[in-house]
């Protein structure tokens, strides 16, 4: 992503474990939201060094949804990085999902 010069980028199946940030050797941030087993989900934020100042707040919602705020020149914005549950997940699965992404 550095390499590309990308900014800000939402990640599907990350695949690590708990909820937490991490700096990288260079200065840019990760933000994460997964299982505590490490499964086949979680989901993430990458953030690029120069706009790490305004980051204002994260809530990671669960191993499928997380939230990112940032300050902007005329307002701020929100960024939803979503993981939806297949087709042949369960109803329950799916009802749950669409349920907190709605909230």
């Amino acid at each position: 992503m550095e390499k590309m010069q990308i900014a800000i980028a939402g990640i599907s199946e990350m695949r690590w474990r708990g909820n937490g940030t991490t700096t990288t050797s260079s200065g840019n941030l990760m933000m994460h939201s997964g299982t505590n087993d490490g499964g086949r989900s979680g989901v993430g934020i990458y953030v690029s060094k120069q706009y790490k100042q305004t980051l204002i707040s994260w809530t990671p919602v669960s191993d499928r949804i997380i939230i990112a705020r940032f300050r902007c020149h005329a307002r701020h914005i929100t960024i939803v990085q979503c993981y939806a549950p297949t087709e042949d997940a369960s109803d329950d699965i799916k009802d749950d999902f669409y349920n907190a992404l709605t909230s």
